[in-house]
């Protein structure tokens, strides 16, 4: 495909490197010298150095000839102008854009084509659903939902006190007794799609495909205790922290918007709220929008104020704040005067995996928030829709066999699969079925994969 990206920042850099090593063609306007000079030295594609919002600009970078336009910069309004015109001037199929104003964000603008936008992603909503899917599941870690089945794929470290160290995952499968699969382990830096016979190792990050109301069995079975969280702590009570709240409480009163946010994933449950923000005007509007919760007014970087015990007791600390830096620190030291679970927001990538390291549950991403959901968006016209897995060579993807797919009828050891590519679970009806070599393909059939991100092209061909 012929993708323009405006914006060369980090979701634009990341974005427009990941769909190089994909073989796509990429044109990159951006009007920061600096941007655009890293940008030109490190990817293999054309970078333009001028502002993105200007048609003659567009004209240079070819936008009739794309597949899509996609505006990543910092400025609302740049990407709602950008997108425009590429539409209403150069009729670009497709255009995405990243907006973070609510304003912009409504049921209308999520649900319709406005101002020559086909997709507005709010980096803050995205990542307030990770947010809100993790607590839902008891903190324990980052989940991945999927349109055509209602299988989750969850992250289980296994503890050094887990019974399956040293045993095959197969016999994990045997004794719990419930329909789960194991795509991926990743151990230490290495990712491997596993066979049933590959053994279990303290520490491992098993990623688990399940109902989700068998996780807390598994969880049980490998070793931990999942417990419920009522008591929630939120550390940053800024735009962020106010769609998590709104979404944990199911606040419904806005209208459509809410409507469509919740639906599908949340189901009303009552929480108790701890709020601390430093901004005095802002504690008074938490106070008022949310009368339930405790407000706290104080910095959380205070000496002394997590020492005095005012987070005992509570389930889970949420680090919202601007500062990355303190939401990973925050959150770290939560967990050691005793919140049982933590969950830091950063903004950069690598930041995810550095919470991984220091210890936290979760640690979710608002520009990884921001790719993922750009990536979907471009994919799923192809395959369906497609699921990075943080950090790891692999994806997972979702496709539906067509009236029209050659594969009816046959078996899947018989399709010739690309490369390091599994069919993990086939949706047949209400059925959910994890296949065999000798399961066969029907018309209908919606189908969850693994494939190594180096083949993503042979996957859109084979299944196109």
């Amino acid at each position: 495909m012929n993708i323009i990206i405006h914006g060369a920042g980090r979701v634009g850099f990341q974005l427009a490197r990941t769909l190089i090593q994909e073989g796509h063609a990429i044109t990159i306007i951006e009007q920061d010298p600096a941007l655009a000079r890293h940008a030109a030295n490190l990817l293999d594609c054309f970078v333009l150095n001028e502002p993105g919002n200007q048609i003659e600009t567009l004209r240079k970078a070819e936008v009739d000839k794309a597949d899509y336009f996609v505006s990543v910069t910092d400025s609302d309004e740049i990407n709602i102008i950008s997108c425009g015109l590429a539409k209403s001037v150069f009729h670009t199929p497709k255009t995405i854009a990243r907006v973070r104003k609510f304003d912009y964000s409504a049921s209308e603008v999520l649900e319709t084509p406005l101002f020559g936008i086909d997709i507005i992603i709010n980096p803050e909503i995205e990542t307030a659903r990770m947010v809100v899917r993790a607590i839902q599941s008891g903190a324990m870690s980052p989940i991945s939902l999927f349109e055509t089945s209602h299988f989750q794929l969850q992250v289980i470290k296994v503890p050094p006190s887990s019974p399956f160290i040293k045993k095959p995952i197969q016999h994990l499968r045997a004794v719990v007794g419930l329909l789960f699969l194991v795509p991926l382990i990743q151990r230490g830096e290495a990712y491997q799609v596993p066979s049933g016979h590959t053994p279990i190792e303290e520490g491992d990050h098993l990623y688990i495909l399940a109902r989700p109301e068998d996780f807390p069995t598994l969880y049980k079975a490998i070793g931990i205790t999942p417990e419920e969280i009522k008591k929630i702590v939120l550390v940053g009570g800024g735009e962020l922290g106010c769609y998590i709240l709104d979404m944990l409480n199911a606040r419904r009163e806005e209208g459509g918007f809410f409507r469509h946010l919740f639906r599908r994933i949340f189901t009303p449950q009552r929480y108790q709220f701890h709020i601390i923000d430093q901004d005095y005007d802002r504690c008074k509007y938490l106070a008022h929008r949310y009368p339930d919760a405790t407000v706290s007014n104080v910095d959380i970087s205070q000496e002394g104020f997590m020492e005095e015990g005012n987070l005992e007791g509570y389930d889970v600390v949420i680090t919202a704040t601007q500062s990355q830096e303190l939401n990973l620190l925050t959150a770290l030291y939560a967990k050691k005067v005793g919140v049982r679970k933590s969950i830091a927001v950063v903004h950069r990538i690598p930041f995810m995996h550095l919470g991984e390291q220091l210890g936290l549950d979760v640690t979710v991403s608002l520009n990884h928030a921001v790719l993922t959901t750009i990536l979907k968006a471009i994919y799923q016209e192809k395959v369906h829709t497609i699921y990075p897995i943080s950090g790891s060579p692999y994806e997972l993807v979702e496709t539906v066999i067509l009236p029209t797919s050659p594969f009816i009828g046959k078996k899947i050891k018989e399709l010739g699969l690309p490369g390091e590519t599994l069919i993990l679970l086939i949706t047949r009806k209400e059925e959910q079925i994890i296949p065999s070599g000798d399961t066969e393909l029907r018309e209908g059939d919606k189908l969850v994969l693994i494939f190594n991100q180096t083949h993503r092209q042979k996957v859109e061909e084979f299944f196109a």
